[in-house]
């Protein structure tokens, strides 16, 4: 039972990490085709020098010449940086230099960053995934399994649902060569009994390194459904 949920909040937690790799690709491959085509674009255009005429809320008026006639033009543009009488450098189509735009390309940069960040993100969410399980894999299968005293049953804050947070066991191990371990399991959906303080918890370890460890709760979880997040 105990490990058909944690398999379940698993594969939960490894989807979380694939939608964010695929929405950072998306991301990525939308602003990085978006840049390079409006710079392929703009190898096609014809561009002036136009001095800033107005600044409006939302727009930019301006005055160029183009194939010797003067223009004004309002741009879909606006910047708190910008003036009247500032230069600017303006776009157009040759044979239409009233169409002119200022070939902004900082929108598709920042949709880059943005998918970049959320493929890194989601790529990290993945692998830590793989690398928990392989952690649990390995010490169920090659490590010690020892006993340690519930000492202590903690709220795990980071976790909320319904004005309710996960809770964790906190065991101490006192080893044959006489020092004290402390160990903590991962947080769960589930009000651990008061009662529980003092029995004690299987944990599996790894020889001789008491820092990489598993606390294994399901010796008490039998039958109930639980919802388990992955913590180091």
């Amino acid at each position: 039972m105990f490990s058909m949920f944690r398999s379940e909040a698993d594969r939960l937690y490894q989807n979380a990490g694939i939608i964010l790799v695929i929405v950072g690709v998306i991301f990525s491959l939308a602003g990085g085709l978006g840049f390079f085509g409006q710079m392929r674009m703009k190898r096609s255009m014809r561009s002036a020098q136009a001095t800033i005429t107005a600044v409006y809320s939302d727009k930019t008026e301006v005055q160029y010449f183009a194939d010797g006639q003067a223009y004004t033009v309002q741009l879909n543009y606006c910047s708190d940086l910008k003036r009247p009488g500032d230069i600017m450098t303006i776009y157009y189509q040759p044979g239409h230099p009233e169409e002119a735009n200022i070939g902004e390309s900082g929108i598709f940069v920042i949709f880059f960053i943005i998918g970049m960040v959320v493929l890194i993100a989601g790529s990290a969410s993945v692998q830590r995934y793989k690398k928990i399980n392989r952690k649990r894999r390995y010490l169920l299968a090659h490590g010690q399994k020892i006993f340690a005293k519930i000492i202590r049953i903690e709220s795990d804050y980071r976790y909320e649902r319904t004005h309710s947070y996960a809770r964790r066991l906190i065991c101490q191990y006192n080893s044959p060569d006489g020092d004290i371990h402390i160990f903590k399991s991962d947080p769960v959906w589930m009000d651990f009994p008061d009662g529980m303080i003092g029995d004690e918890a299987p944990i599996y370890v790894e020889r001789g390194n008491y820092d990489n460890y598993f606390v294994d709760v399901s010796f008490m979880m039998s039958g109930v459904e639980i919802h388990i997040h992955n913590a180091k």
